[in-house]
């Protein structure tokens, strides 16, 4: 009895060990799969990218002559590093535009009550259902009315405009969970409140400026439709639309497109490791109020 009474509690405690194995084990191994599908095209990408033309399509796993210099080639064959300043100026003036912009809308939404608030949050939301194809034509016809065809001021006004909703709310989410007791006690103080959004509320908003910054440059960056519609010269096309013209109506040089591709996503994986730090407590603003 003394025996079976010792022996009892270790094989109870054995089971609750064992069922923690095995979650984790099965964790980590969906974790795995799912490592492994997000980096599956990128590194088809890569192995396309050093593969010399004749050899494409031959289903190779790795390369085989390591062609390096199908990443010199492409810079010869397209102007790449103008492309790729283009797509600067693009994100990066959208993003402070919109990252701007979000800001007081998402500081009016929070903070004030006024008519038609609700209305305002709905039409916003609307925005994001409405797909791109159905906004390309009235776009474009009316860059050309305007005057402003093929410029830097219409694709990024554009760029901004398919932006807005996502930092908006985000920056709303942001001021819900700022204390409004500091904005009282800086009214206390003598502050307006357009004083207090200055210089106490935007100080301590960091996480939540750069989150959206990052987010609107990532999105304005990988955007091809509108700025293919709304530009024509090589001076003015971004990345996408200047490596998509590689293509031929017989022959694509794809171990070139892939090269330029792998070159493009360099200038937002370097945002993305600046702002990481600042993303997650960003992203998670206003979810524990």
């Amino acid at each position: 009895m003394l025996f079976s009474s010792e022996i009892a509690p270790a094989g109870t405690a054995s089971g609750p060990r064992r069922r923690r194995t095995l979650a984790l084990t099965v964790r980590y191994w969906l974790l795995a799969i799912a490592v492994a599908s997000a980096l599956t095209p990128i590194y088809a990408a890569f192995v396309t990218s050093l593969t010399p033309f004749e050899r494409l399509g031959s289903r190779q796993i790795f390369p085989v002559d390591w062609h390096w210099e199908n990443y010199s080639l492409v810079w010869s064959r397209i102007p790449l590093a103008r492309y790729l300043v283009n797509s600067l100026i693009y994100s990066s003036v959208a993003a402070l535009v919109a990252t701007a912009s979000a800001t007081l809308s998402g500081y009016a939404l929070s903070r004030l009550n006024f008519p038609g608030k609700r209305s305002f949050v709905y039409l916003l939301l609307l925005t994001q259902v409405i797909p791109l194809i159905v906004l390309a034509m009235p776009l474009f016809r009316l860059s050309l009315e305007l005057g402003v065809f093929d410029s830097y001021l219409v694709v990024t006004v554009a760029l901004v405009g398919i932006s807005l909703a996502y930092p908006t709310f985000l920056m709303r989410s942001y001021f819900d969970s700022f204390p409004q007791e500091i904005e009282e006690a800086a009214s206390v103080d003598g502050c307006s409140r357009r004083q207090a959004l200055w210089r106490v509320v935007l100080p301590s908003s960091g996480p939540g400026l750069l989150t959206s910054f990052a987010l609107v440059f990532f999105n304005t960056w990988q955007q091809f439709m509108l700025p293919m519609i709304l530009t024509e010269s090589r001076g003015r096309v971004p990345v996408t639309v200047g490596i998509f013209r590689l293509t031929g109506d017989h022959v694509t040089p794809w171990e070139l497109v892939m090269a330029g591709s792998l070159i493009a996503c360099i200038p937002p994986m370097l945002v993305y490791l600046l702002a990481q730090r600042f993303l997650e407590k960003g992203l998670t603003a206003g979810a524990v109020k």
